[in-house]
């Protein structure tokens, strides 16, 4: 094998590897995201868990397709009732925290890509 067929392999195999620590992190991302939101919503902890897993599957569903709890009802400030609905602003602001959090618990050692903070 030729020294560029090496080098290609290698880059292969690092994109391989930081896409899935990317898809690793945003599933985490999800799932705290989700666990928050139940929290919010005043959710036990067996349907905070049931919410968390929706709010992850719901990042493989194409876009457009419905949010877990969508559609006002309790707890989203619609018709249902609950807690008033946060401005979008702080719901950013708590999604951006986990991520951040997200990407603090790799695994020791594991790569990061240019421009990411720890």
């Amino acid at each position: 094998m030729t020294t560029f067929d090496e080098r290609e392999k290698g880059f292969e195999s690092k994109f391989a590897h930081d896409q899935e620590l990317e898809f690793k992190a945003v599933a985490r991302r999800n799932k705290l995201f989700g666990l928050w939101a139940a929290e919010r919503m005043g959710l036990s902890q067996d349907g905070a868990d049931q919410y968390a897993q929706a709010v992850v599957r719901s990042d493989f569903e194409p876009p457009g397709s419905h949010a877990p709890g969508a559609g006002g009802g309790a707890g989203r400030g619609g018709a249902g009732g609950g807690r008033p609905r946060e401005p979008a602003g702080s719901l950013a602001a708590r999604r951006g925290r986990a991520v951040h959090r997200a990407s603090a618990s790799r695994p020791p050692g594991a790569a990061q890509r240019e421009g990411e903070t720890p």
